[in-house]
């Protein structure tokens, strides 16, 4: 039911009341402000109390937040007290529909699932690396392994960024950002250029950049999952994941068509890959370029560094050995 306006205040903009449960109480229920206060009709608080009628206070309770209609960009701060739990604390930006105060561990996994195949969906780049991979390995019996390589390293960097273990520099998301163009020139002259190389290390050491990607998409919203938040995380990767193998199946299947229609495989192939490589390679240059206009203070030691360190080594070791590999011992396959 429509809830219902027990009072209303006006206050100061100075107002301290809602720094407490009680103080914001005492506010809402005790006297109006006086009618001689001094108040500037855009330095003001507009205070309500809603009462909604519950049963018992052991039910779920959700929310739906309808407040982005008043205004051009309204944020809000929204602190949920249970009776016998620690209160939670929700920030965010606009209209993030329906969200459950105290979600359980399945309404994490069906809120998550989808928000990680919408943003694979979304992402261009995401798209482009997935095409180049479709292009690249036409056989199921290849692309399993690929995929597995890629899904992994993925899933890897996505659980550690969404949970801080991640650098905190303004230079971090630009250095993954250029590794991700990379990644689609890489492939892209995979294509071009075929080799015999097994692409698992280099699909591993992408998967790690694109997971930090991902996390950064996936941060702001980590909160709606509650308590549950590695299980949010799962969720959100296998999303990713099911929207990749969506991706690639239907890229294949695209190709096929495109090839049986009288395209030559290989002219199609090098046409396509070659569209990829001259997006990626301009989009690396610009970040590239970016990247060099940050300072470089040495990093602190903290929990987070140390927790980090193996993470981008390993990615640092993946992306080095797929270069030695790719350029010191190719072998040309020729079609």
């Amino acid at each position: 039911p429509k809830p219902l306006v027990k009072s209303a205040r006006i206050a100061p903009v100075a107002d301290r009341s809602f720094a407490s449960y009680e103080g914001s109480w005492n506010h809402l229920t005790g006297p109006p402000l006086a009618p001689d206060a001094a108040v500037f009709p855009d330095r003001a608080l507009f205070d309500v109390l809603l009462e909604w009628p519950i049963a018992n206070g052991k039910e779920d309770f959700a929310i739906h937040s309808r407040l982005a209609r008043l205004g051009g960009r309204v944020v809000t701060g929204l602190r949920y007290i249970p009776p016998h739990a620690p209160p939670l604390t929700f920030g965010f930006a606009g209209d993030p529909g329906l969200f459950a105060l105290s979600p359980r561990w399945y309404q994490s996994l069906s809120r998550f699932a989808p928000l990680g195949l919408l943003e694979i969906l979304s992402g261009g780049e995401y798209l482009l690396f997935l095409l180049c991979l479709a292009l690249r390995l036409r056989r199921f019996s290849q692309l399993l392994p690929a995929a597995a390589a890629f899904s992994v390293g993925m899933a890897a960097t996505l659980v550690a960024a969404s949970f801080g273990f991640a650098p905190e520099g303004l230079w971090f998301p630009v250095a993954f950002e250029t590794v991700i163009a990379a990644s689609l020139v890489y492939l892209a002259l995979e294509n071009i250029w075929p080799s015999s190389c097994v692409l698992l290390w280099p699909l591993f050491g992408f998967g790690l950049a694109h997971g930090f990607g991902l996390a950064l998409s996936l941060r702001p919203v980590l909160q709606f999952g509650g308590t549950h938040g590695l299980a949010s995380v799962l969720s959100f990767t296998l999303g990713a994941a099911i929207g990749a193998f969506a991706v690639i199946a239907l890229s294949n299947r695209m190709l096929h068509l495109i090839f049986r229609a009288g395209v030559p495989e290989r002219v199609g192939t090098i046409f396509l890959s070659g569209i990829v490589a001259h997006t990626g390679w301009h989009r690396m240059l610009d970040r590239a370029k970016w990247l060099g206009t940050f300072s470089w203070p040495w990093p602190q030691l903290n929990i987070s560094s140390f927790a980090m360190s193996p993470l981008l080594g390993l990615a640092g070791l993946a992306l080095g050995l797929a270069a030695v590999y790719y350029f010191v011992k190719r072998d040309p396959v020729t079609k």
